[in-house]
């Protein structure tokens, strides 16, 4: 028992040292990343333009039909483009 005793010291003795606490700090760390990933599940995740294509002689982003992506999860192609602003450099997918 007394073995135990001397352990739980030595670990609660090396959190101290480590976090200048007992731990504190540790819970707001988790609460933001449990609130990253959920935000990255609702909202998606941000993904980069890496080409569009488009059908017309004069090509641009504004006048594209479909827009590529690399994002977290590798790429996303033919992402319909917004009718009104063509392909965005950035968007969540």
């Amino acid at each position: 028992m007394a073995m135990i005793d001397e352990r739980l010291r030595g670990t609660i003795a090396r959190l101290k040292e480590m976090t200048g606490s007992y731990g504190r700090g540790y819970g707001v760390r988790i609460g933001v990343i449990l609130a990253a990933v959920l935000w990255m599940g609702a909202a998606g995740t941000p993904h980069l333009l890496v080409t569009y294509d488009c059908s017309f002689n004069r090509c641009s982003r504004q006048r594209a039909n479909s827009c590529n992506y690399v994002g977290v999860f590798g790429m996303r192609r033919g992402i319909s483009p917004d009718p009104r602003h063509g392909c965005s450099p950035v968007v969540l997918l």
